[in-house]
């Protein structure tokens, strides 16, 4: 994921597209990676925080530093960045979260869930691109 952050070669758009196709990947060969997350955050936050190097890798990337040059250049909205990792990492990581549930409403064996997490590889990208063009001040 460093390398897709940190790509001065790549628009902002492509990073995201990049990201969330990876991340999706990643959690559906590894579904249980969120849940030990979640339960390493929930033992020793601070820990898991420094162990996976998540602030630096996020905070001092060229992803972020794209992020904030665009908004102020008044071509994505004026967000607070957190906003923006808060909608990417919820709308990927919660499925996997919730799949128990989501599978179980929708009557969505593994496969069928699996496949929509694919979809979403789409999707994401464009509800972000959404979220970038709104002004939150209107």
């Amino acid at each position: 994921m460093a390398d897709a952050f940190n790509n001065d070669q790549t628009s902002l758009e492509s990073k995201v597209e990049t990201l969330v196709s990876n991340y999706i990947d990643l959690l559906t060969k590894n579904p249980d990676i969120p849940l030990f997350i979640l339960s390493e955050l929930k033992m020793n936050p601070t820990e898991i925080v420094k162990k996976i190097g998540v602030k630096d890798l996020v905070m001092n990337s060229y992803f972020m530093k794209q992020y904030i040059e665009e908004a102020n250049a008044g071509k994505i909205a004026m967000l607070h960045p957190m906003h923006f990792i808060m909608n990417m990492m919820g709308m990927i990581v919660f499925p996997f979260i919730a799949s128990p549930i989501l599978r179980s409403l929708g009557d969505l064996p593994q496969d069928d869930f699996n496949d929509m997490m694919q979809q979403r590889k789409k999707m994401i990208p464009l509800w972000i691109k959404a979220i970038l063009n709104t002004n939150p001040n209107q």
